[in-house]
């Protein structure tokens, strides 16, 4: 009993250093709700954090469309379709139902996966869109790839009057890891943990106007690997060192999940799944050496907290601005923040909410 006790007061002494050390009003309110999704993941809670996103203003831009949508679906009786069945998709289909909007169903690449539609609507393939386009009026559904889903509707010769509307948030999704400029040391490397498909760090050479040293890109996954090579051959980008590599506490190999794009993932030493690689794993330490680094991001699927203590050299002796993805495992804000705060004790955190659902939390620390 008193062991537990113990425990118990150890666990809130944590989190009310932490919570302490937060700069902001919006950062404790994530917190503390952030904490709640952990406890229970209820779509009370969801809505919470959802409330406190920076991409709520986008729901609300929406809101106001509906009567300019309702209008126009009514006068012609062509099928509503929201082209994405992503997280964004799901919650701009709650938010139509929400207000009444009717709507035939989703259009989306991975249609095949959904035989018994999605929340109660039928999944179409673009394809069938394209052959069927003077039926069907679209929302583009999607953060990221919406300029992408634009692009193909255009290529496909889809009507553009037929387009209501395009959720494309890129003033949230183009400043998601990059809030605090002043916070940034110019001259310095930026150390980007799950590049992707480069995205990152061209946002990140354009948001401090190229006044960096080195950029070091880190990507594990054989297939967006070769998407960043390709997309580096369209655009060049200056002193930029792509690491074929996951990140972790130490150096070795790893079993890796890949063919889910910005989902594939560092499995466990005992997990046993399809459409695995073996891939090297690296340490921050180890690949950038003496370079002062002045910024690091990571959103690498939840491998956060293992390659934060592979980057312990440099965290505590360049002390950079972090944005480290804080939502992929239960418990990871408290944790990553709890040895943050013990490795450089002069850190002080923020918090932002950048998705319409529960991903997308992102823990920024700096000494300002």
């Amino acid at each position: 009993m008193m062991e537990n006790a113990a425990e118990m007061y150890g666990f809130l002494e944590r989190v009310r250093q932490c919570y302490q050390l937060l700069r902001d009003d919006l950062s404790r309110k994530i917190f503390e709700v952030r904490l709640a999704l952990d406890y229970a993941p209820s779509p009370a809670n969801v809505s919470r954090i959802v409330a406190l996103s920076e991409q709520q203003k986008w729901m609300d831009v929406l809101d106001e469309r509906v009567p300019v949508i309702v209008r126009t679906t009514r006068q012609d009786p062509k099928k509503l379709v929201l082209y994405g069945t992503n997280v964004t998709g799901r919650a701009v289909a709650s938010r139509l139902m929400e207000k009444g909007v009717e709507f035939y169903g989703f259009c989306g690449r991975r249609a095949a996966e959904f035989p018994n539609g999605l929340m109660g609507k039928p999944v179409i393939a673009p394809e069938f869109l394209f052959q069927h386009a003077e039926d069907f009026y679209v929302i583009i559904s999607a953060c990221e790839s919406a300029d992408e889903l634009a692009g193909i509707l255009r290529k496909n010769h889809f009507p553009q009057g037929q387009i209501l509307f395009n959720f494309k948030p890129a003033d949230v999704t183009d400043h998601q890891y990059f809030e605090f400029p002043d916070l940034f040391p110019r001259g310095t490397a930026f150390a980007d943990g799950g590049c992707l498909n480069c995205r990152t760090s061209y946002l990140f050479a354009d948001w401090c106007g190229g006044a960096y040293s080195k950029i070091f890109a880190f990507e594990p996954d054989p297939l967006s690997a070769a998407i960043c090579e390709k997309n580096l051959s369209d655009r060049s980008i200056r002193d930029f060192h792509l690491i074929q590599a996951g990140l972790s506490d130490h150096i070795g190999e790893a079993a890796f999940k890949t063919g889910l794009y910005n989902c594939s993932h560092i499995l466990a030493a005992d997990a046993k799944e399809d459409d695995t690689v073996t891939v090297p794993i690296t340490t921050v330490d180890h690949v950038v050496g003496e370079e002062r680094v002045g910024f690091i991001k990571m959103d690498i699927e939840g491998a956060e907290f293992d390659a934060l203590h592979g980057a312990g050299t440099v965290i505590v002796r360049d002390r950079p601005l972090l944005a480290i993805s804080a939502y992929h495992r239960p418990g990871d804000m408290l944790a990553i923040m709890d040895d943050l705060r013990r490795l450089v004790p002069e850190y002080r955190f923020w918090l932002r909410h950048y998705s319409v659902g529960l991903a997308d939390t992102v823990l920024y620390a700096a000494v300002d």
